[in-house]
């Protein structure tokens, strides 16, 4: 979808985005091929062009800090495609709600192979050395929850730019938690996992804590499915909305 936005362009916004789009020019480099015959006005037409040329050349170098300063906020997820490569899955677990009194439990991050767990009272300080890796994260509901709980707990956190697939699903009409979500779109968790929320993760943690290791087992399960299907969910939204 990168390639074929123009509104990261200064002066381009979604109307002549749309604009460009009825014409029939659909990406950066039919718009290059097709440059004398789109009718444009010319100044504007040739801002396109020189910033179409400047575009290309960061997304050659693979600069995604480029694409987030210029794309507005909400259309950061246009960039995933073109970045999957550097691209976190996060979800947290906590003892609560409130990232001011409450605690990180646990911690999960999925690159698209591998689910990295970080826990709490093991290694979950290595989550900030990790983190640095990545270009983008994904979360849900992670702008209200868990970079909040992460920015309290890690001083000096420095944020990847972020999509929160909670807001972008809820433009295209899909509400609720992920896991409604999911249902939605015909994704169904293992019987064992169907019944825990985030409450129940965080009796999950108290039980470990008393000495329980078979909760901590289901907790982790529990949290890797949430990771996992952050990036099975977020593909299927993105051919959403491309239809």
């Amino acid at each position: 979808m990168l390639k074929n936005s123009f509104i990261h362009i200064p002066g381009i916004g979604f109307k002549t985005e749309q604009d460009i789009w009825r014409k029939g020019i659909f990406t950066w480099q039919q718009f290059l091929n097709d440059f004398k015959n789109i009718e444009l006005p010319a100044a504007k037409k040739e801002t396109i062009r020189d910033y179409l040329i400047f575009s290309i050349k960061h997304l050659d170098k693979k600069n995604l800090s480029f694409f987030t300063k210029t794309l507005p906020k909400s259309e950061t997820w246009r960039a995933y495609p073109e970045f999957r490569e550097k691209v976190a899955f996060v979800d947290i677990e906590t003892t609560g709600l409130s990232p001011f009194y409450n605690e990180i439990t646990v911690i999960g991050l999925y690159d698209g192979k591998n689910v990295k767990t970080f826990i709490a009272g093991s290694n979950l300080d290595d989550f900030t050395k990790e983190i640095k890796k990545y270009s983008l994260i994904v979360t849900f509901n992670g702008a209200l929850f868990d970079l909040p709980f992460i920015k309290k707990k890690f001083t000096g956190f420095t944020q990847p730019a972020h999509i929160d697939l909670r807001f972008f699903l809820k433009r295209f009409g899909f509400s609720g938690g992920l896991k409604k979500i999911e249902k939605q779109f015909n994704i169904i968790r293992p019987k064992d996992m169907q019944e825990i929320d985030g409450f129940g993760a965080t009796i999950l943690w108290n039980r470990y804590v008393r000495g329980k290791i078979e909760a901590l087992k289901l907790l982790l399960k529990y949290n890797m499915l949430d990771v996992i299907n952050l990036k099975v969910n977020f593909p299927i939204s993105v051919d959403v909305f491309n239809r």
